[in-house]
């Protein structure tokens, strides 16, 4: 299976699409080769199935979720979700990487589209020296949740296969 996005669907939103190949015999061959199957996952909904937002705004976290496209530096990010009243302001504002935040990169197989999850502290983070413990409560939960949703698109999509 091969994951492309984030993308503009027709259904509304930002989807990740998951293509993967059908054979008609046992081999995997291009003689057994009948066509592909494409799954379309909108992340709005895959994030609020997960429960991202939530599980981040109980821990003091505000969360932006965002697409931008690699392929042009002048087009603006697009805003798929924000949880928290801080994470709101900053994504109208077009600030999806504010200063005082952690931005990670979930990867796709799509050169041209990036998702990015970025995780800021209610209120911001610690200015100056910043304590390990502290810098590893923003990591920790951001990686995480990062991995839960590049987790969940894989495992659906090697499980329809």
């Amino acid at each position: 299976p091969v994951a492309a996005g984030p993308v503009p669907i027709v259904q509304g939103g930002m989807g990740i699409l998951v293509r993967y190949p059908v054979y008609l015999g046992p081999t995997h061959t291009l003689e057994d080769f009948w066509g592909a199957g494409v799954v379309v996952f909108r992340v709005s909904d895959m994030l609020a199935a997960m429960n991202i937002s939530e599980a981040h705004a109980a821990d003091g976290y505000e969360v932006v979720v965002f697409a931008e496209d690699t392929q042009n530096a002048t087009a603006p990010p697009i805003v798929i979700m924000t949880a928290g009243a801080g994470a709101a302001e900053a994504a109208a504002a077009g600030r999806v990487r504010p200063a005082d935040s952690f931005t990670v990169r979930i990867e796709t197989s799509d050169p041209n589209n990036a998702l990015y999850l970025t995780t800021l502290k209610t209120g911001g983070l610690p200015t100056g020296a910043v304590p390990g413990s502290d810098v590893a409560s923003v990591v920790v939960p951001t990686a995480v949740g990062a991995l839960v949703i590049a987790g969940v698109v894989f495992g659906v999509a090697l499980l329809s296969f």
